[in-house]
């Protein structure tokens, strides 16, 4: 899918705020970064342009202006008053999303020292009033975390956003994808918890993909590195990792890198993620690169946005996606994903549950939430809550659907339907007849599926991909160019 530009008359906005204080600004959406950044990539004004093409009150803020204007210096308080006072004194219309581009070393985050002895970053922080006892955000805030010393430069996260608010949802979106890693006592968990839980939970017609990693060679649910990474690249519009960190470092059969997510080609159904992620900030890192990092930063691919540390797990706030936030994800046309984070934020706060072991305190574990990503993002539309989930297609016979990219080089994720569950093999020939490579032989269920091959020692030029599944056949070309 091409990145889709949408004309509007173009919006300048400057960089420059002569003074933050002044009653006279309006903005309800503010992208919150360093100066540097600001100057270096133009796609922030690009962003900015496209969100006042939707009618809303933009502005670009820098941290050094914050810290020129309110005190102390160089602190996460003085962000936090700044935004605030903009919330409660600027001109209509009121701030209502505040996106941060930048790791906390270009924009700092809260620091919280949880009972259970385990440094967190925060933002929530940022969304909440000083001494407030009302824990309901204020407003919706994400964070894109990049820093300069990341081996790519930040990607344009502007044109992905672009490209994946104008697509549409498919039948792919009707999938929640689980994980589990192999470490976080996924046996009793899985099996006594989550399965049951996902029956109360997941609205109807609602389907479910399984990575439960760990689980023994021929289990229908075992999961494994490349079944996790095809699941993904598949899509669905919910992700919800279960595990005490990443999980991907810890993969059994090797880690996910950010070399996988920079080969994804999902961007027409980039997922949305949840889970019990430690420091979404920097606990979970991969080749030096947080994981949620590398996947929001995945040009092609990857995912649009995530909502971690320790408040919002699958297991622990499961009353909050069976309430409201599963059912704004899955059935809401338009729903925006700021909104889906602080409907589940201030769910958790009303309700007061939280369990063990994370801390006691509400106000700690509020402080936990991390939205990464633009928090303005709009799942694309499809249909309002009172239309019917449709099931997903079942074809009336087995097919290739086709390949992308194609041509290819060095790997390219090839789509399949089959029109019953069994064993399904993929196998490659070369125009001479001759198999060079067993792509997949495994049991699966009816529907679409997706493999991905990367070839190794072969010869530019094209090749024959056949699927046989139950006595049918189904044959497709791919050219390799090297």
């Amino acid at each position: 899918m091409l990145f889709v530009c949408l004309i509007t008359t173009a919006l300048f906005v400057n960089f420059a705020r002569a003074d933050l204080h002044d009653t006279a600004n309006s903005a309800d959406y503010i992208i919150l970064t360093s100066q540097e950044v600001l100057d270096e990539y133009d796609w922030i004004q690009d962003l900015l342009d496209y969100r006042a093409g939707q009618g809303r009150t933009v502005m670009a803020v820098s941290v050094e202006e914050i810290w020129a204007e309110f005190t102390p210096a160089g602190s996460d308080t003085a962000i936090r008053d700044f935004l605030h006072y903009a919330h409660q004194n600027w001109q209509p219309p009121q701030l209502k999303d505040v996106f941060i581009i930048g790791h906390t070393d270009i924009v700092p985050s809260h620091p919280l020292e949880q009972s259970n002895s385990v440094e967190a970053l925060s933002d929530y922080f940022y969304a909440l009033p000083e001494g407030s006892e009302d824990y309901s955000p204020r407003f919706a805030l994400g964070r894109l975390p990049w820093r300069s010393d990341y081996p790519s430069s930040l990607n344009d996260f502007g044109a992905k956003i672009q490209s994946y608010e104008q697509s549409q949802i498919g039948d792919w979106a009707r999938l929640c994808h689980l994980i589990a890693d192999s470490n976080c006592g996924w046996t009793q968990d899985c099996e006594e918890y989550i399965e049951p839980t996902m029956g109360e939970h997941l609205p109807a017609g609602i389907g479910a993909l399984r990575d439960y990693l760990g689980r023994p060679v021929g289990d229908p649910w075992a999961g494994s590195r490349e079944e996790v990474i095809l699941n993904l690249n598949e899509g669905s519009l919910f992700t919800c990792y279960y595990g005490i960190t990443s999980g991907y470092e810890i993969l059994p059969d090797g880690p996910i890198t950010s070399e996988d997510f920079a080969s994804m080609t999902n961007l027409e159904h980039l997922t949305f993620f949840v889970g019990t992620i430690t420091n979404a900030l920097g606990a979970d890192s991969i080749d030096e690169i947080p994981f949620i990092a590398s996947a929001l930063n995945a040009p092609f691919g990857g995912m649009i946005a995530a909502v971690a540390n320790s408040g919002v797990g699958w297991v622990w706030s499961g009353g909050a996606y069976d309430r409201r936030f599963m059912n704004e994800l899955f059935a809401e046309s338009n729903q925006t994903i700021g909104g889906c984070w602080t409907t589940c934020c201030t769910y958790y706060a009303d309700s007061m549950a939280v369990p063990p072991p994370f801390p006691s305190s509400t106000w700690d574990t509020l402080l936990g939430h991390f939205l990464l990503g633009d928090p303005a993002t709009i799942i694309p539309g499809r249909g309002t809550s009172v239309d019917p989930i449709a099931s997903p297609v079942v074809p009336t016979q087995i097919e290739i659907v086709g390949n992308y990219p194609n041509p290819f080089n060095p790997a390219t994720t090839i789509r399949f339907m089959l029109n019953r569950a069994g064993n399904a093999r993929l196998t490659a020939y070369d125009v001479t007849g001759r198999t060079v490579g067993t792509l997949a032989d495994n049991n699966f269920t009816s529907g679409e599926h997706s493999v991905l091959w990367s070839p190794v020692g072969l010869a530019s030029g094209t090749y024959l991909v056949r699927l046989e599944s139950a006595g049918q056949f189904a044959t497709h070309r791919v050219i390799l160019l090297k």
